[in-house]
């Protein structure tokens, strides 16, 4: 699979040929996966042995619950600052991991701009600086994630593949998630737009992401989704629908997440926080995104989720296809 990113193509996916006629079957008419100069050599809920995911020039050489011997994920400057819960301390240059998935990793070069982690999923992280990606939600790891921090994305999330995506980030599109294909697909993260979050209407959502805001989201036809976030946004949410939930990214909170009213919840997103997400206290979880990331998201692991947070997006959301939308990112 030649994923050439800014000038990205597909050549196979999941184990078939692509004349750039046929994704998964399906005939793509013009199927220009430019996404920089990124490539994935495989993908597909299998461990991918020499996989050039390059992320402005970052690389994973294995993705999927495998150890990755040799992966230099090298992010902008993107990094985290707390994880799972732990304390880390703020040090924002020199950051490495020792170990990602509670399995020792020898030579992984995690480059944040030259920023390493030490430890990952559920250890502490001693000299952590993470802006703005989840390298583990809720204790658990995030296995087969691929994220793209210059314009990052998934591939695959939680080992199943994504049949006939066609993931375009230089003006990103999705042909199709999760083998099923999307029709008029217009996801526009320049100012985008939820109506409904998982198949009910939000009522008095503020999802204001600069102006950012939702139409409709979780596995139910999206007509005119326009999720324009400014680069950021999150197709759903733990599957739940959100009743009250005033989502200010410019100093964004919630007000209530999932009809809940979490009580001491300030989602500060300079530094921003959840306290409470879903009703569950969630004791100190640092969702930071001017050094933004997840440590745990209502208390269990979020199978599907693809935090896109520079052009992060979801390629699939709740586990379910999302008919009609088109994912076109700012970039």
């Amino acid at each position: 699979m030649a994923l050439q990113f800014s000038q990205w193509h597909f050549t196979s996916l999941n184990g078939t040929s692509l004349h750039s006629t046929s994704l998964n079957g399906t005939l793509i008419q013009s199927m220009a996966l430019q996404f920089n100069q990124w490539h994935f050599n495989s993908v597909n809920g299998t461990s991918i042995q020499s996989m050039a995911l390059h992320f402005s020039q970052w690389h994973f050489n294995s993705v999927n619950g495998t150890s990755i011997q040799s992966m230099a994920l090298q992010f902008s400057q993107w990094h985290f600052l707390s994880a799972n819960g732990t304390s880390m301390a703020h040090n924002f240059r020199e950051w490495h991991f020792n170990s990602v998935n509670g399995t020792t990793h020898q030579s992984m070069a995690l480059h944040f701009n030259q920023w390493h982690f030490n430890s990952i999923n559920g250890t502490s992280f001693q000299r952590m600086a993470l802006q703005w990606h989840i390298i583990s939600e809720n204790g658990t790891s995030i296995q087969s994630m691929a994220l793209h921090i210059s314009q990052w994305h998934f591939i695959s999330l939680n080992g199943t593949s994504i049949q006939s995506m066609a993931l375009q980030f230089s003006q990103w599109h999705f042909n199709s998630v999760n083998g099923i294909s999307i029709q008029s697909m217009a996801l526009q993260f320049s100012q985008w737009h939820f109506t409904s979050l998982n198949g009910t209407s939000i009522y008095s959502m503020a999802f204001q992401f600069s102006p950012w805001q939702f139409t409709s989201v979780n596995g139910t036809t999206l007509q005119s989704m326009a999720l324009q976030f400014t680069q950021w946004h999150f197709n759903s949410v733990h599957g739940t629908s959100f009743q009250s939930m005033a989502l200010q990214y410019s100093q964004w909170h919630f007000s209530s997440l999932n009809g809940t009213l979490p009580h001491s919840m300030a989602l500060q997103f300079s530094l921003w926080h959840f306290n409470s997400l879903n009703g569950t206290s969630i004791q100190s979880m640092a969702l930071q995104f001017s050094q933004w990331h997840f440590t745990s998201l209502n208390g269990t692991s979020l199978q599907s989720k693809a935090l896109h947070f520079t052009q992060w997006h979801f390629n699939s959301v709740n586990g379910t296809s999302i008919q009609s939308m088109a994912l076109q990112f700012s970039q």
